[in-house]
């Protein structure tokens, strides 16, 4: 017969002989009873049935019990997983969500537990299968430090520059890259030290740190004082990146002629031109421009000096622009503008030259033909004008500014004289045909009065003009004291102008010295 325990969790059977009226009872005969009782479920002990079997006894055996649902719990060797197995009860309870919990806790699963997934499983009694509940955080490595290049790193190459119509221009090729200091060249984005990770356990696991990587500080550049992670251009240049480090460079070299391979130069700092300038070309430099070939009709602009070994030949196009001296063997059909001065040795040679300073040609040749010249200061040569009487103007003394708009405003009272003759001679012809008919027809009054006004227009510009002349005057009769001086020959045909005193030389003169005293021009001897 069976029963159940007290506690109603297990089994006990033992075998009454009245029952069995004799007979053997089987093993069999022992499930079928399980099965009548409610029992099949529960966890059997085949091997004390055996035993009850064997002995026939009449005690009585435990040989089923109760067996709850529970929780196996497996975590990988990298720690990084943490997997359950539920197992199905036996007669017993089944597996709530607690039961996992404390199963992972047992096992020292503390960090990255799905929640979710363990109430799913749990919910639909999901047994004998291995499901991951908990997954650690891999470790976020640290990115490495780089560098961003605020420049083009790369040579450029020619690239003519096409305007909006579609026209393309050869001779702006956007070869050249300036920097002025202070300019950004490059910027560091530090290394981060990355996010440790954690494994299933709570255990941390480290990152790896990124890679710093140094800065690529060459010549001429500097660190920002606003960003350490920035550096700068520390003087105004070309930026160059070589041998893996930026540098900048003041001076732009060309090593063969500026023409179509080069482009026009704009720089920032010096330009040196190792061989000639092609006509048509442009040159532009905020320092000095150095040519060492020979120049033709170009243009050269430069915040300091330039430089001429071979000189120019403008072809009454070059134009040669200098903040301070300009340095030639020659310049020849050639407009040039100095803050200092201009030295040409062998000679200037009809040119239109204004200078600061001084002019001076004491070369071999040391020539001066054609032309105008104009110095602030002196004006020296060896020979001035020719045997052919070729026109040639030589100012000295005074600014060559103020020169210059004095020769702007003489020409604007030209024209504005001949515009004012033409309106008093319309203004008067028609107030004869007034004084005839005694009055307009309405055409001619309205031209009269347009005339009227427009000649009131007239003399007040021209009064104004006047004014600033006498200014000017005012203010070269009180500037320095300039000199011409010829150390050879100077000829007729030439045109010497000291301050406001005015000669014309009418015979060949040797070896003198021009200057201004009480309004004339005196010639004194040469020294």
């Amino acid at each position: 017969m069976l029963e159940f325990s007290d506690n109603g969790q297990q089994v006990l059977a033992r075998v009454d002989s009245n029952k069995a009226q004799g007979m053997p009872i089987v093993a069999d005969q022992v499930l079928m009873a399980l099965e009548d009782i409610g029992a099949h479920e529960f966890e059997i002990d085949y091997a004390a049935i055996d035993r009850l079997i064997q002995t026939q006894g009449a005690k009585a055996l435990p040989i089923a019990k109760k067996v709850d649902g529970r929780v196996e719990v497996e975590v990988s060797g990298s720690k990084m997983e943490a997997s359950v197995m539920l197992v199905p009860p036996r007669g017993g309870r089944h597996v709530e969500v607690e039961d996992v919990s404390a199963a992972l806790a047992r096992a020292g699963v503390k960090y990255g537990i799905k929640k979710d997934a363990i109430e799913n499983i749990v919910m639909q009694q999901w047994y004998n299968e291995k499901v991951v509940v908990a997954e650690g955080k891999a470790p976020e490595d640290g990115r490495d430090g780089k560098i961003e290049f605020l420049f083009n790193t790369e040579p450029a190459g020619p690239k003519p520059t096409i305007d909006e119509e579609g026209e393309v221009d050869f001779y702006e090729l956007n070869i050249v890259e300036n920097v002025r200091i202070s300019d950004p060249l490059a910027e560091k984005t530090p290394p981060t030290a990355g996010e440790n990770g954690k494994n299933v356990l709570g255990e941390d696991i480290p990152a790896k740190p990124g890679k710093d990587i140094p800065f690529p500080i060459g010549k001429g550049v500097t660190f920002s004082k606003e960003n350490p992670n920035l550096i700068v251009a520390q003087f105004a240049g070309q930026p160059r990146l070589q041998s893996g480090k930026i540098h900048v460079y003041p001076v732009y070299e060309v090593q063969g002629d500026v023409d179509f391979s080069t482009g026009n130069i704009n720089f920032v700092g010096d330009v040196i031109v190792r061989g000639g300038v092609l006509e048509g070309f442009v040159i532009k430099a905020e320092a000095n421009i150095t040519v060492m070939g020979p120049v033709a009709g170009a243009i050269l602009e430069a915040g300091g000096s330039v430089i001429l070994n071979k000189g120019m030949h403008g072809q009454e196009k070059g134009v040669i622009t200098a903040g301070e001296d300009v340095n030639a063997k020659f310049l020849e059909h050639t407009t040039v503008k100095a803050g200092g001065t201009v030295n040409a040795s062998d000679g200037i040679i009809q040119c239109n030259v204004t200078a600061k300073k001084n002019i001076l040609c004491q070369g071999r040749k040391g020539l001066i033909i054609g032309g105008r010249v104009s110095a602030g200061e002196e004006v020296r040569a060896k020979v001035i004008g020719n045997y052919m009487a070729t026109p040639t103007e030589v100012e000295a003394g005074g600014s060559p500014k103020v020169r210059e708009e004095l020769r702007q405003i003489e020409e604007q009272k030209k024209t504005l004289k001949l515009n004012l003759d033409r309106t008093e001679k319309g203004v008067k012809s028609l107030k004869l045909v007034q004084e005839r008919q005694g009055a307009l027809p309405p055409d001619k009054k309205d031209l009269l009065l347009q005339l009227t006004r427009a000649q009131f227009h007239l003399m007040g510009q021209l009064k104004k003009l006047e004014q600033r002349e006498e200014e000017l005057e005012e203010i070269l009769s009180s500037s320095y004291k300039g000199k011409v001086t010829v150390s050879e020959n100077i000829y007729p045909g030439v045109k010497v102008i000291i301050k406001q005193a005015v000669l014309h030389v009418r015979d060949m003169i040797n070896s003198t010295t021009f200057y201004e005293q009480d309004g004339e021009i005196q010639i004194g001897v040469y020294g």
